[in-house]
């Protein structure tokens, strides 16, 4: 069943009860525009949309390669999402091949309804999918759709986004795109979202060295790596993976001066293969002392009794930079999926931590506040300093 609509949205706005609510009005309002399409085929939710027991990345795959149309749920967590940045890649992709039709070149053809959900700035990426006109009220465009949920004063306000969005989503889908040949694996799809600027302060960059990539299959199970790294991070600490590719450097070095926690993941099997000598030169020149250092044992790795013995002595070996002068190091080997739960847990807190501990004090003035102090005649001479994000201040 192909629906008209795809909704793209990060998991941590979920939690929030009007996106359910924002979704059903926007298929009821477009079930009255088009006629010949049964409610359930409109809007594809991946919280109704896919069922327990269900493989969950297959059907996926399958309704991103296939819906019409991309609502894309805009909000600070929404641009900070790997997943969300994939699922835009391919309707990117797909818009792509439909101007590549005979007759199309010239076409301006629609793929990707933004919403702004949370008011803020929109990622480069969908700068010019950007529907922010007359049909829109003010107050849309100031607060963003989810506080007009919030207040029942901007009822009218919401109304009037919901009928706007639907309209564009009907016109969008004339567009017709094509169907992606192949269902693609999400693990090596690039995100839209990738930019030249290092991830969040304080949150998860992560170097995976492995035979195969972030789907090593180390211990027998496929994609282990990066649900585990998700696990550990939940949704309180941002993450992503940053790619084996040409530009591995210089995110490394961005990743580095925002002071991006990284988590190098390295199977010990690769130390000895002349193929990976050149990203392992990259990672040890770029990475900082902002490190951690996780060796995986992988089939055919070290024989030694000692493994930990035999990391080390490896790590050294081919990493002496970041290795000697890491603020957190672990080489314990990982030889199940307990383990590197556990151990991945475990680095990723202590580095965060040590990081935070190691930066200095900084001074913290907001200009507006001091403003709005003032005027009021509270005094303002004294100003709050933080540490780090946790708050700590005189």
């Amino acid at each position: 069943m192909a629906h008209l609509f795809f909704s793209s949205y990060a998991h941590a706005n979920n939690r929030c009860v009007y996106l359910k609510r924002f979704i059903e009005q926007l298929r009821l309002e477009i079930s009255q525009l088009c006629t010949g399409i049964d409610l359930n085929e409109i809007g594809f939710f991946d919280v109704d949309g896919i069922q327990t027991g269900e493989d969950w990345i297959k059907r996926l795959s399958s309704v991103v390669c296939s819906c019409k149309v991309c609502v894309a749920i805009c909000s600070p967590h929404f641009f900070e999402s790997e997943f969300c940045g994939k699922e835009i890649a391919v309707f990117l992709k797909r818009l792509q091949m439909w101007q590549s039709l005979e007759g199309n070149a010239d076409g301006t053809g629609k793929a990707i309804i933004p919403v702004l959900w949370i008011g803020g700035d929109i990622s480069p990426a969908l700068k010019e999918y950007q529907h922010i006109d007359g049909d829109f009220p003010n107050e849309y465009k100031a607060l963003g759709l989810r506080e007009l949920y919030q207040f029942t004063r901007h009822r009218e306000k919401r109304k009037q986004v919901v009928v706007a969005l639907a309209k564009r989503v009907r016109e969008a889908a004339k567009t017709d795109l094509p169907p992606h040949e192949v269902i693609p694996h999400f693990d090596y799809i690039d995100s839209a979202f990738r930019s030249d600027r290092g991830g969040v302060r304080y949150g998860i960059a992560v170097v995976a060295l492995l035979k195969n990539g972030i789907n090593a299959d180390c211990f027998g199970q496929g994609r282990l790596v990066r649900s585990e790294v998700d696990f550990a991070c939940s949704d309180r600490i941002p993450w992503r993976f940053l790619e084996l590719d040409n530009t591995l450097e210089h995110r490394l070095r961005a990743s580095r001066e925002n002071r991006e926690a990284i988590v190098v993941l390295v199977d010990l099997e690769i130390i000895r293969d002349s193929l990976y000598g050149n990203l392992i030169a990259a990672v040890d020149r770029n990475a900082g002392c902002q490190i951690v250092f996780l060796a995986v044992r992988g089939r055919g790795s070290f024989d030694s009794t000692d493994m930990d013995g035999a990391a080390e002595i490896a790590l050294d070996s081919h990493f002496p930079s970041i290795f000697r002068g890491a603020l957190y190091r672990d080489w314990q080997s990982i030889r199940s999926q307990a383990d590197l739960r556990r151990i991945l847990a475990e680095s990723i807190h202590n580095l965060r931590n040590t990081l935070i501990e190691v930066d200095p004090i900084r001074k913290v003035v907001d200009h507006k506040t001091t403003a709005m102090a003032l005027a009021e005649g509270v005094p303002t001479e004294r100003q709050p300093l933080l540490s780090g994000p946790t708050g700590i201040g005189n």
